[in-house]
């Protein structure tokens, strides 16, 4: 019970001594005033007019009012300054920068001795297709030919001399071969030799003063001879040809004797022309369609037996149409 009082005693005590302690602080001191800056003087401001109160007029306008000074024109700017220094002169082909020029990240100079190609230049050219092989589909080097086909005889006889017979025409169609050989002489050109032959199984004969009649035996004329075969174009199928040779007419009569007393037959020149067209069927082998003419003037010497001599004359006209097979 004693200590009660002295507890509320000291309290009061304690905060006088703390009040009093807070009200005997100085007060702080004002900031010191700011220096103007010399850079940027703070101009002073014009003081405000005081408004005119109701009573007061407007004051009256002067006589002469001075012109107002002409606007100043704005100023001129000047472009910005560069960020940084101008880019590097390039360096010359196929050497690399100087030292701290370099290009930036992701981007490399070619190595010495590479330029980049020209504007327009896009990789290398597509290759060029390849080449035939030489001489396939091209008319040259080595010939042959083969033919065979469809043949006619004509034979007109005449005769000079006494003892003279009476056979004027034999006629007969037959069969037409062919074989020649030769070589190349220029583009197109073919020059070399050959056989030429038409064979009639059956003809028939045409003595004046009697009906025809057809005669048992063959009739054939076969020469041996020079020919020259061109091709208008030495990749194409068009030629002609042309050929001369020694030939000669072989038949039997009737009776299973030689026409006339000769037993070598009538003999002479034999000339042909044609014009064909072939169609390659291989590098070198071609299949064609030939049309010739065949001419010979055949002449035999003979004898009738009664002591008169005589000569026939042959007329030979031939036209074929053959199949054949070149190797050219």
């Amino acid at each position: 019970m004693r200590r009660t009082p002295f507890v509320f005693g000291v309290i009061p005590v304690v905060a006088l001594a703390w009040s009093g302690r807070v009200v005997a602080q100085p007060t702080p001191a004002p900031p010191p005033p700011v220096a103007p800056s010399a850079a940027a003087p703070v101009a002073p401001s014009e003081p405000e007019a005081p408004a005119p109160g109701p009573a007061a007029a407007a004051p009256a306008p002067s006589a002469s009012v001075p012109a107002a000074p002409p606007a100043e024109p704005p100023p001129v700017q000047s472009p910005p300054a560069p960020l940084g220094p101008p880019p590097p002169a390039p360096s010359p082909p196929g050497q690399y920068p100087p030292p701290g020029q370099y290009p930036p990240p992701g981007y490399y100079y070619p190595p010495p001795g590479y330029y980049y190609p020209p504007p327009g230049y896009y990789g290398r050219p597509a290759a060029a297709p390849p080449r035939a092989p030489v001489g396939v589909h091209l008319h040259d080097g080595f010939y042959l030919r083969l033919g065979l086909g469809a043949g006619y005889l004509r034979d007109s006889v005449g005769y000079s001399g006494t003892g003279s017979g009476g056979v004027d025409r034999m006629t007969g169609g037959g069969v037409a071969i062919d074989c020649w050989l030769g070589g190349t002489a220029a583009p197109g050109l073919v020059i070399g030799g050959g056989i030429l032959s038409v064979q009639a199984p059956r003809y028939e004969l045409e003595m004046s003063g009697k009906p025809p009649a057809t005669a048992r035996d063959e009739m054939t004329l076969a020469a041996l001879g020079m020919f020259a075969d061109y091709y208008f174009d030495p990749k194409g199928g068009l030629h002609a040809q042309a050929y001369l040779g020694i030939g000669g007419l072989g038949f039997p009569s009737p009776d299973g004797d030689e026409l006339g007393d000769s037993r070598e037959g009538p003999s002479g020149f034999v000339l042909a022309a044609g014009v064909g067209y072939a169609w390659w069927i291989g590098e070198q082998w071609s299949l064609g369609l030939l049309g010739r003419l065949a001419y010979a003037a055949l002449t035999d010497d003979g004898s009738s037996g009664a002591g008169g001599d005589y000569e026939t004359h042959h007329r030979v006209l031939a036209p074929a149409l053959l199949l054949d097979v070149t190797y050219h």
